[in-house]
């Protein structure tokens, strides 16, 4: 069950992904696809956890929800920011091989184990996350605009802040604590902070609601998922698999329907990814 639930987290984060592109190919703004996105999973979360029988609400739920959603709210307001003004290619390998704090956290903190399979697991799969990056060009888009140092102060806060979702879904899972009431608090934050940002914009394309309507049960699916999974395989390997699995599959859906180019090289990091996700879903 813990494997499958793995399937569904690479299937709603890649939907998640998919329906963005599609909402910016299309013309739509980037702020107001993460404010439908986040608005309507703080909306849906609501509704589900008001729905749920075995809904509890406790302080410490709480405190972790509101670190961790506000954590990967900054840290991925940061991340756009970075894009805009430093490298692009490292700016998204950086920012997507978060994971590996979280997999030190549950090491460290939960102790969970860690072999030398699921090390070179761990290896294999960041790698492939910075080949898949170079092999679509994205490491020839140099912004620049900002000085280096700058740009990496931007990337390096956003790395660590992105982890926190996941150490409050890790936490969550070690706890017990209620699903439903942690994933409803957890993307209130973002929401609020990007309703800020597009009323300071002073404008909203409506269409962002259809495209955030459909990431956001992706989205929802893929933590509750996550934290599922979480109960039975660790987040040692949980966390590498569900994010570089997206990140392979991701990919493959932009050769696909986008018809984009990649180097040859992406698809030895298809292989490395592949290769890792084996490792540690075997180990």
């Amino acid at each position: 069950m813990a494997y499958f639930h793995i399937v569904i987290v690479i299937l709603g984060i890649t939907c998640v992904g998919f329906f963005t592109t599609l909402a910016s190919r299309k013309g739509i703004p980037g702020g107001d696809m993460v404010l439908s996105l986040f608005g309507l999973s703080t909306v849906l979360g609501f509704v589900v956890f008001l729905l749920s029988k075995k809904a509890e609400f406790s302080a410490d739920t709480t405190w972790i929800a509101l670190l961790a959603g506000f954590g990967g709210g900054i840290a991925y307001f940061l991340f756009n920011a970075a894009v805009k003004n430093g490298h692009y290619g490292f700016s998204n390998a950086i920012y997507r091989s978060s994971y590996i704090i979280a997999v030190v956290f549950s090491v460290l903190v939960f102790k969970e184990s860690i072999s030398w399979l699921k090390f070179t697991g761990i290896i294999l799969t960041t790698a492939s996350i910075f080949i898949i990056s170079y092999s679509n060009d994205s490491f020839t888009k140099n912004a620049g605009k900002t000085g280096a140092l700058r740009w990496f102060g931007i990337i390096l806060l956003s790395f660590f802040l992105s982890s926190m979702p996941r150490i409050g879904q890790n936490t969550v899972s070690a706890f017990k604590m209620d699903k439903t009431f942690y994933l409803f608090l957890s993307y209130a934050p973002a929401a609020l902070l990007f309703l800020v940002l597009a009323i300071r914009k002073g404008s909203f394309d409506k269409r962002a609601l259809l495209y955030g309507g459909i990431g956001a049960i992706g989205s929802y699916v893929s933590v509750f998922s996550t934290i599922s999974a979480i109960n039975k395989l660790g987040g040692v390997v949980v966390f590498p698999v569900t994010l570089t699995g997206p990140i392979i599959l991701g990919l493959i859906l932009s050769v696909v329907f986008f018809k984009e180019r990649i180097k040859p090289i992406g698809y030895a990091g298809i292989a490395l990814g592949a290769a890792g996700i084996i490792l540690l879903s075997s180990s």
